[in-house]
């Protein structure tokens, strides 16, 4: 069920805006960290990544909850593509990227 509000919430916000508020981007991966802690049995990592910036970029953060989700148990850090939110100027992640790289990465 917090599968399909996060995605649903995600494809709302995603054709009216192209940046989120620091609110928007925690509550995105608040819900993520959540799921996945409640999937694979553990706690919500203590390094919680918190948003400071009202200007984080949508794909990142879309990529970033992607990232959580489909990473693998135990869930014990965040995916190391979600160091993206606190990059304001650097923009959007470059479509080229391999996304699947960085999945079981963590921080």
């Amino acid at each position: 069920m917090l599968f399909t509000i996060v995605i649903l919430s995600t494809l709302i916000n995603c054709t009216n805006q192209e940046t989120l508020n620091s609110d928007q981007v925690n509550s995105q991966l608040f819900s993520a960290a959540s799921y996945k802690a409640r999937e694979c049995g553990d706690p919500i990592p203590s390094q919680f990544l918190f948003a400071i910036s009202d200007n984080v970029p949508q794909r990142n953060v879309d990529l970033c909850t992607f990232a959580i989700l489909r990473s693998e148990c135990p869930f014990s850090g965040f995916p190391l593509v979600c160091v993206l939110i606190y990059l304001e100027e650097a923009g959007s992640i470059p479509p080229p990227l391999n996304f699947g790289d960085f999945i079981n990465e963590k921080l």
